[in-house]
């Protein structure tokens, strides 16, 4: 087993679906080289599909030079096979990025840590003035909240008999 050999193959094939799943079971079965004989069943069962799903994918595979196969003993015996590094190494994955961009939430909490940075720094830059410590329209707010709260106060003391 090459743990190496299937992350390169994790990384830089640009298949999907049974033929990731059968070209990752023959990188677990193989050595480093990527030269690895074993029979399909077995194949099959590294790669978690059944024996028709890796008999297909091996032969899509192989049309598509990503492995070479050989039989050893006829058609029930072990199939031997060996994995193109070369092609492997030159191609990537369309969708794999080395450096991966931020992800969405990561993205949408740095947003919102910078629009309550903003609104903190408008907001104590405004209500504090150089001269007087309050500015004409926080005064003029609290003057509000206190008129309110002495009105608030005359409604409940005339409710109360």
């Amino acid at each position: 087993m090459s743990t190496e050999l299937t992350n390169k193959v994790w990384v830089h094939f640009p298949g999907g679906c049974s033929k990731l799943a059968v070209l990752m079971g023959i990188a677990e079965a193989c050595n480093s080289e990527g030269n690895c004989g074993l029979p399909l069943a077995k194949l099959a069962g590294f790669s978690r599909v059944s024996v028709s799903t890796a008999f297909v994918a091996v032969k899509a595979l192989r049309l598509d030079r990503w492995i070479v196969t050989s039989r050893i003993q006829g058609q029930g015996g072990t199939l031997v096979m060996q994995i193109n590094l070369p092609k492997l190494n030159r191609s990537t994955r369309p969708d794999y990025d080395s450096d991966p961009p931020e992800s969405d939430a990561a993205c949408a909490a740095r947003k919102v840590q910078q629009r309550r940075e903003n609104r903190l720094a408008r907001s104590s830059g405004s209500q504090f003035n150089s001269d007087s410590g309050l500015d004409a329209a926080s005064a003029g707010i609290a003057t509000t909240e206190s008129r309110g709260a002495v009105a608030r106060n005359q409604v409940t003391s005339e409710r109360i008999p």
